[in-house]
């Protein structure tokens, strides 16, 4: 949950001041390069993605000596995530809004798919049923549903930060089912991944216009990898990208 501050922060904390200056250096370079001469294409967002990964690694292991790499593995991807987050944050305008437009029209169908399924405010009380929803849950969504719209805000510039959203969201309808679940006498309510998805998708659905079709390809494309984010004790967020492609 670290924010932009924190992820410097983390970097200058186990780097010098030299290799910091080179590797920012060359991150800026890249930056300054890809925002005037790379155009994201669609059916190619992970070519972008992975530019911008290889040369944050490159950039990291020209000041990180191979011989402390190893016996610091767990440090080196730290920084690595600090370094990526940055640059995902100085392109994000770029990136993040290039695939918007790109996709501008699969998420207007989704989103016009989400009115349909509103249009009569009765609606919503088989919406959650024909999601899938069980039927013996108590569950209120307004919480979660105020978090996940906060997923597109201007404070939220990286892959990381929309994942810790989306795990937010999980935990408000976990913790929401659950005091729903003592409330009617039934404490100990344990939700199984079959009751979580279509809780999930209920939340999403209520939500509205959140360029979904968008997210998935930036998460998708530019998350950090999984093994990344289970060496850093941030494993769960893989969970969330998962739950939401699903």
């Amino acid at each position: 949950r670290r924010r932009l501050g924190e992820h410097k922060k983390c970097i200058s904390s186990h780097l010098d001041s030299k290799a910091i200056n080179v590797m920012m250096g060359s991150l800026q370079e890249f930056v300054n390069h890809f925002r005037q001469n790379y155009v994201i294409v669609k059916g190619f967002v992970d070519d972008a993605a992975q530019k911008c990964k290889t040369r944050c690694q490159k950039a990291l292991e020209a000041v990180w000596t191979g011989s402390r790499k190893p016996a610091n593995e767990h440090r080196f991807l730290e920084i690595l995530v600090a370094a990526e987050s940055l640059v995902q944050n100085a392109l994000h305008r770029k990136i993040f809004q290039g695939i918007c437009t790109l996709y501008k029209e699969e998420d207007s169908q989704l989103f016009r798919s989400l009115e349909t399924m509103q249009a009569v405010e009765e609606a919503r009380k088989t919406l959650r049923e024909r999601i899938g929803v069980r039927i013996d849950l108590h569950f209120n969504p307004s919480r979660a549903v105020e978090r996940l719209k906060e997923l597109n805000c201007k404070s939220i510039t990286t892959p990381l930060a929309k994942l810790c959203c989306l795990y937010d969201v999980q935990e408000i309808i976990t913790a929401s089912v659950s005091s729903s679940s003592q409330t009617s006498k039934s404490f100990g309510e344990v939700l199984a991944a079959d009751d979580v998805l279509p809780l999930v998708a209920y939340v999403i659905a209520l939500a509205g216009d959140q360029h979904w079709c968008s997210n998935l390809e930036y998460l998708k494309n530019f998350s950090p990898d999984s093994k990344v984010l289970s060496s850093i004790d941030a494993g769960g967020l893989s969970y969330q990208l998962a739950n939401f492609q699903a």
